[in-house]
């Protein structure tokens, strides 16, 4: 059974002497363990409060951290399931978080590997010209921007995404 922090809190503050040490630590399975002693070198230690009860605003509190806890939880697990799947240990960047980067590199004139093509567009504007080549793992683009008669750059694109760029 799952209790929130408040509700362990109090329980411990009622069990527990005045000025005891209580320590929270995250068990292997991203449970919280509150304890008498430090239970992982990570081990938090909190303060009880004399006389702490447990009233409503600390269970409400509780819960928050209950529902943070799983959050956190789903999180690890999705990004554990992502690094199998992949096989990088590089966590992915939040959608929102991306597009705000990618907005603000747009606005600026900058073109970045990893950028949605939508994104280049908007940087860059439409391509001079768009090099496909077709191979059995997809379509590769190569975009031409002419800059003037001597130098151009190249965009390099799969799956809709910068690949890299040539200056």
């Amino acid at each position: 059974m799952a209790y929130g922090r408040g509700a362990v809190l109090w329980l411990v503050a009622a069990v527990m002497p005045a000025g005891a040490q209580v320590y929270q630590c995250e068990g292997p399975d991203g449970v919280m363990v509150f304890s008498d002693s430090a239970c992982a070198p990570t081990a938090e230690e909190l303060e009880v409060e004399e006389g702490y009860r447990g009233d409503a605003r600390s269970r409400a509190h509780g819960e928050r951290l209950r529902v943070e806890q799983l959050r956190h939880r789903e999180q690890r697990e999705k990004e554990a399931a992502l690094r199998q799947e992949t096989g990088s240990d590089e966590p992915r960047e939040n959608p929102v978080e991306a597009r705000t980067r990618w907005r603000n590199m747009a606005v600026s004139g900058r073109v970045a590997v990893g950028m949605p093509e939508a994104f280049v567009r908007r940087s860059w504007g439409d391509p001079d010209r768009i090099n496909r080549s077709t191979r059995s793992a997809g379509t590769r683009e190569q975009w031409v921007y002419r800059r003037d008669r001597s130098r151009a750059q190249y965009v390099y694109m799969e799956g809709g995404v910068v690949t890299s760029i040539q200056h």
